[in-house]
């Protein structure tokens, strides 16, 4: 996975934390925590036809990310599973 470079941070579009998944140094899928749960974002572009590699590497990287995010837990001290119960 040395092709691969996860970086978890805070973006002024999101109100949670995302994690910036590169390949090459090409930003590959964002997975924000916005909604009730995780949600993966794949990137193009238009000078690379498609994306090639593994299929258990980029499991295995996507496990890593969404890992790191839930380690560091929300921006928001209210977990994010409490804002999100019906209390109907």
């Amino acid at each position: 996975m040395n092709k691969f470079e996860i970086i978890v941070l805070s973006v002024p579009y999101r109100e949670e934390l995302v994690a910036h998944i590169y390949y090459n140094n090409l930003q590959w899928a964002e997975i924000s925590h916005e909604e009730k749960e995780l949600i993966v974002e794949f990137y193009c572009y238009p000078n690379k036809e498609s994306w090639e590699f593994p299929l258990e590497e980029a499991l295995s990287v996507l496990e890593k990310a969404k890992q790191r995010m839930i380690a560091l837990g929300p921006k928001n001290p209210i977990p994010i599973d409490e804002r999100y119960k019906d209390n109907t």
